[in-house]
C-alpha cells in the first residue's frame, strides 16, 4: 500500500487518492516490491505480467504529480531518451 495520506488508509482509499484502481495498485506494489529501494522506471514497472509500458509511464508521472513517486535520476541504456528512475513512496 502506498502512503497517499499522514496516517495508514484502507487500499481501497488510497486507489481512490491516487486515482487507480485496486488492482493497478495492487499490481505497482508488486512491481515495486521486486526492485530493491523501491526505485523504478516504467520499464521495470511494464515487465510485470499485464502492465503495458505507456500505463506504467502514465501511473508513474501521476504519482509523481501527487508527490508520491519523486525522480530520483536517469538510466540510460545506449541511444535514445535514458530512462526517468522513481523513488516509490510506500506506506510507513
Amino acid at each position: 500500500m502506498y502512503d497517499l495520506a499522514e496516517e495508514p488508509v484502507s487500499p481501497h482509499v488510497a486507489a481512490h487518492r491516487a486515482g487507480l484502481s485496486r488492482a493497478t495498485l495492487a499490481e505497482l506494489a508488486a512491481a515495486v516490491a521486486a526492485h530493491s529501494g523501491g526505485e523504478v522506471t516504467a520499464a521495470d514497472i511494464a515487465a510485470a505480467p499485464g502492465i503495458e509500458r505507456r500505463s506504467a509511464s502514465r501511473t508513474l508521472k501521476h504519482l509523481e504529480r501527487l508527490g508520491l513517486a519523486p525522480p530520483v535520476g536517469t538510466v540510460g541504456s545506449g541511444a535514445g531518451r535514458p530512462a526517468v528512475r522513481y523513488a516509490v513512496r510506500r506506506e510507513s
